[in-house]
């Protein structure tokens, strides 16, 4: 078998046939199909069953409670059986040449990892993109591999979806258990263990994956203690990476600084008349972020942002000035309410006009 495609399914039973379809329609046939029903509340789990019963031989499915996606991947791995595995996300698609591009690729270079490009579609009818690592064929040997290591550390290679990797890369033995509660850069924690198992990668320009978002589904999730807590997992686990790769510190740091920078900005531009936060979880808000586990990172973080708003308020973080920059969030929120109102005004007048 040359891939296992691996399905993380809940919830999605208005995309789940395209997801499916995309597979059964490659144009390479050696691959197995393996869905994993998360707990799904919906008819998704059913879907899968009949796909299942449609092509027994190709398809296999797993039931299992609601663990989320990162256990949902780690079920479908232990049951895979390609040399290469892939992952799809149950709303997204891939192109029909998807498998056959990739395994060209592996037959010419064989490399441990390719990464490949994709575009965003949303709302069905805009594109964006394409969206790649390299506008050319780079292959990077064991010798360059610190290239790739950096580029993960930094945040550019994230996605599990955008890769497909050799079955042998992965971290069997690792206990994944204390990690059930992420689920933010959950794909980071699984990437890491595979590159640092690798020994080579190929990064190619072709577009192979279509990642589809709807503007009426993306909501501004409230900012809780669960939310940084995952953040704050995979930081600790980034930062071990950092030191077995020999590589600065300060590098490790920047991409936890931009959770700052999202609290942060999410507090100042919360709604003065329907706010997402009460006072007093501003005031926890702000006060865990600069005190405990995160706030062990706060002193190393430089402020490099081009918004002098939010510098000034990291800079009060990293001083520990909490009721200080409450207060300046605060002025920042009237500030901010009385500036929107003004542009809508405005706005709506040239529409007159």
């Amino acid at each position: 078998m040359k891939f296992s495609v691996i399905i993380p399914v809940y919830n999605c039973e208005r995309y789940l046939d395209r997801s499916v379809q995309s597979v059964l329609e490659q144009s390479f046939a050696d691959w197995e199909l393996i869905l994993i029903d998360d707990g799904s509340t919906d008819s998704s789990g059913k879907i899968c069953d009949d796909y299942q019963q449609r092509i027994p031989e190709k398809i296999q499915v797993i039931h299992q409670e609601n663990l989320g996606v990162l256990y949902a991947r780690r079920a479908g791995m232990q049951q895979s059986h390609g040399e290469y595995l892939c992952f799809l996300d149950s709303d997204d698609s891939w192109y029909i040449n998807t498998l056959e591009i990739l395994n060209q690729y592996q037959q010419e270079y064989n490399p441990d990892i390719i990464f490949f490009g994709y575009r965003k579609v949303i709302d069905l009818k805009k594109i964006e993109g394409p969206i790649v690592l390299s506008t050319e064929v780079t292959s990077i040997d064991k010798n360059a591999m610190p290239v790739v290591h950096k580029k993960v550390i930094e945040g550019a290679i994230s996605c599990l979806w955008a890769e497909t990797f050799r079955r042998t890369l992965i971290d069997w033995s690792r206990d994944y258990s204390p990690y059930r509660k992420v689920f933010k850069g959950e794909d980071l924690l699984q990437n890491l263990a595979l590159i640092d198992n690798a020994n080579s990668v190929l990064f190619i320009p072709d577009v192979l994956y279509s990642y589809f978002q709807y503007e009426s589904g993306i909501t501004q999730r409230k900012i809780d203690q669960a939310y940084l807590d995952s953040h704050l997992i995979v930081q600790d686990i980034l930062m071990e990476y950092v030191a077995n790769w020999d590589m600065p510190r300060k590098v490790g740091i920047q991409l936890f600084a931009n959770v700052y920078r999202h609290v942060l900005k999410s507090l100042m531009t919360d709604s003065l008349s329907q706010s997402k936060y009460s006072r007093q979880e501003r005031i926890w808000l702000i006060r865990y972020l600069s005190t405990g586990k995160m706030g062990r990172y706060l002193d190393d973080i430089k402020i490099v942002w081009d918004k002098k708003v939010v510098a000034t308020a990291t800079w009060l973080l990293k001083k520990r000035q909490s009721w200080v920059l409450c207060i300046f969030i605060n002025i920042y929120r009237i500030l901010y309410a009385i500036l929107k109102c003004m542009r809508n005004y405005l706005v709506s007048n040239i529409k007159e006009v």
